[in-house]
């Protein structure tokens, strides 16, 4: 994956690596208990390096970047661990939401000043979402929310007026229940919880956001394609590793005919997963195709994870070698944004 050729993408993107590399590896078995203790401390140390800065508002002493940064980091972060990356692709995705109706400030409020949770579902129009009433009050249930269990508040679209609102709430306000951490195939430790809203209390940010959350599900397709190469980049490295130092038969493995043509079909699924991803990273007009592209890249992923699990067989099913949870990541990646082939029928223009 070649950086961004903008030089703070490129800064922000070997922090990301040094980052995970030095702290993330280290810390696997941890990050895999939902909502630990283990990942709060992570969330800590990703606020001090700045990580929850990146796409904050200059009004909130933010950084004020792009997701094509945001996109930069995930890739760095998920090679190692696909949980910290959801939560850092939480909190951008909400802080680009907040500066797309503001200056990224809410009056009264500090909220917008801490880690903040963000729908999982990348489709954020085609949900049934909590209904806005005339009080400013919430009512109904939010699934699978990124951050859930760490975060002070959330960002969520709304039913008002039979259009589609985004508010903020205050998870700790009233009325707000968070459910037990779900227990999700993968992203284990992000702290995906459900919630239900009885009569709470929100900040109306956009009452007409039809257009605006159209926009921003375009704009995340490309941080969640990084999170997919990301994964497959790692999957990757790690079976390319293996097979070379594995000896067997007087040799490694690297020797053996169809280890090299399965490394070699892992190698192509990622360079067309990475032409995909730069096409997009590289050329804001072709954001329309970017949804396309995600799921492309997502099928990629899944397909590779699962070979870079058998290159290392039995040893890859286990969680020492990470790979077993590269390919569950990959498949909760995948199921957050709803069923493929739903998702595709629903792409496919009529004509």
């Amino acid at each position: 994956m070649s950086d961004h050729p903008r030089s703070i993408d490129g800064v922000w993107q070997e922090a990301a690596r040094a980052y995970a590399d030095a702290r993330l590896g280290t810390s696997r078995r941890a990050l895999e208990v939902h909502a630990g203790a283990d990942f709060a401390v992570i969330l800590t140390e990703m606020a001090e390096l700045g990580f929850d800065l990146l796409c904050r508002s200059e009004a909130q002493e933010g950084l004020a970047q792009d997701e094509f940064v945001l996109a930069s980091v995930l890739h760095a972060l998920c090679t190692v661990d696909a949980s910290v990356g959801a939560a850092v692709y939480a909190q951008g995705a909400a802080q680009l939401a907040l500066r797309a109706v503001s200056d990224g400030s809410i009056p009264g409020t500090d909220l917008a000043c801490a880690w903040i949770a963000w729908p999982a579902f990348h489709a954020l129009g085609e949900l049934v979402w909590p209904r806005l009433d005339e009080q400013g009050r919430l009512h109904g249930e939010v699934p699978m929310l990124l951050l859930g269990a760490h975060a002070r508040a959330a960002v969520l679209p709304a039913r008002h007026d039979d259009a589609l609102a985004l508010v903020m709430v205050d998870l700790t306000a009233p009325g707000c229940v968070r459910s037990a951490p779900v227990r999700t195939l993968g992203l284990a430790a992000c702290g995906i919880v459900d919630l239900q809203l009885q009569a709470t209390p929100a900040h109306l940010l956009s009452a007409g956001a039809d257009q605006l959350l159209a926009d921003l599900q375009r704009r995340l397709a490309l941080p969640a394609m990084a999170m997919f190469c990301g994964l497959m980049q790692g999957s990757l490295a790690t079976a390319r590793d293996y097979s070379r130092q594995r000896h067997q038969g007087g040799g490694s493995l690297l020797g053996w005919g169809e280890v090299r043509r399965l490394l070699a079909l892992m190698d192509e699924r990622l360079a067309v997963a990475t032409a995909l991803f730069e096409r997009h990273q590289q050329n804001e007009e072709v954001a329309v195709t970017a949804e396309h592209a995600l799921l492309h890249t997502a099928a990629l992923a899944c397909e590779l994870c699962c070979d870079g699990i058998q290159l290392l067989g039995g040893n890859g099913y286990m969680r020492a070698s990470g790979q077993e949870k590269r390919w569950r990541d990959a498949w909760q990646l995948q199921s957050l944004g709803g069923s493929v082939a739903w998702r595709r029928q629903q792409l496919l223009p009529i004509t």
